[in-house]
């Protein structure tokens, strides 16, 4: 029983929840999730901002700002680890910083930790002031993110067949990737650096595995081999934005990766070997990995997701 004057957020009470399963990040994108995950205030003010989210959130703007820091950062933890979460706020965040306001007025996050958000939120303004910074996001679980041979995205005149294709048609230069995209090969590095430089950009990338996965597992050589082409093409691109200033990839895998860097992947994908060779594709550059949560964060995340006014004085007392 609650003691005190406490509040029970509203949806955390609504009955037509109660069957929905957690948001995907292409369904923010898209604006088909609930309010509570594509409205970034309200977003937010059911959101920890994570020490992972700050370390995150610094290492992006060092690089679109200065070209400082990793290029490539991996979000590793198996299913219902933060990955999903982390990325629609990073996708809200760069979107629309000033949503991040509503945490400097809340008592959950320690001043250290404000102070980080506060010098994110006045950097990603100042660059976003001066120059655009662009977002491609990536949902395996939704085609209209994420085309592939058998459910390619038609745009006029012409359809996207790869995530390579996708990538270029989002930057509105697909003329430059049409004989990859249409022979599903994947380009070369210095064809992907081309592409991409010369512009401030974050690319998210999410349900990788599952979309490799299915394609992989598909009765059809041609998709099989696609979706080994896939992970070559992320091989690629890791090594392409060695090259470039102002580009960053992050990407989630339902992996855990040990100290000494060994590999292991969420039990559902342990019959075949495609996310573990994604994973070493993505390992053999200078990635960062980053676990979305620690265990010592989840009494607080718990917290502000459940509660929208909490009793701090009574809970001095009872402690």
């Amino acid at each position: 029983m609650l003691s005190g004057n406490n509040r029970v957020r509203d949806d955390v009470l609504d009955a037509s929840l109660d069957e929905h399963v957690a948001p995907s990040l292409g369904g923010v994108v898209t604006g088909n999730e609930h309010k509570i995950y594509t409205d970034p205030e309200e977003f937010f003010r059911r959101t920890l901002i994570t020490e992972s989210m700050i370390n995150l959130l610094e290492n992006i703007v060092n690089v679109v700002s200065e070209g400082k820091g990793n290029k490539v950062i991996v979000l590793s933890a198996f299913f219902g680890g933060g990955k999903t979460h982390t990325l629609i706020a990073l996708y809200h965040i760069i979107s629309n910083p000033d949503a991040l306001n509503v945490v400097m007025q809340r008592r959950a996050e320690p001043e250290s930790d404000k102070k980080g958000v506060k010098d994110v939120i006045e950097k990603l303004r100042k660059v976003k002031d001066e120059d655009e910074v662009k977002i491609i996001v990536i949902d395996g679980s939704l085609s209209a993110l994420s085309p592939s041979p058998i459910n390619p995205l038609k745009v006029g005149a012409y359809e996207v067949n790869t995530l390579w294709g996708y990538i270029a048609h989002a930057l509105g230069r697909y003329d430059d990737f049409k004989k990859f995209d249409q022979t599903l090969a994947p380009p070369q590095a210095d064809n992907i650096a081309n592409l991409l430089s010369n512009r401030r950009l974050v690319i998210i990338v999410d349900e990788i595995a599952h979309y490799i996965e299915s394609l992989y597992n598909a009765n059809d050589v041609k998709l099989k081999n696609y979706a080994k082409n896939v992970v070559l093409f992320f091989q690629l691109l890791t090594q392409a934005l060695a090259a470039l200033t102002n580009v960053v990839l992050v990407i989630s895998l339902p992996v855990r990766f040990s100290r000494e860097g060994v590999i292991e992947a969420q039990s559902i994908y342990k019959g075949s070997d495609v996310v573990h060779s994604l994973a070493e594709a993505i390992g053999r550059v200078s990635a960062a990995r980053l676990e979305p949560v620690k265990p010592n964060e989840i009494p607080v995340l718990l917290r502000i997701r459940l509660f929208d006014e909490i009793d701090h004085a009574r809970a001095k007392e009872v402690a």
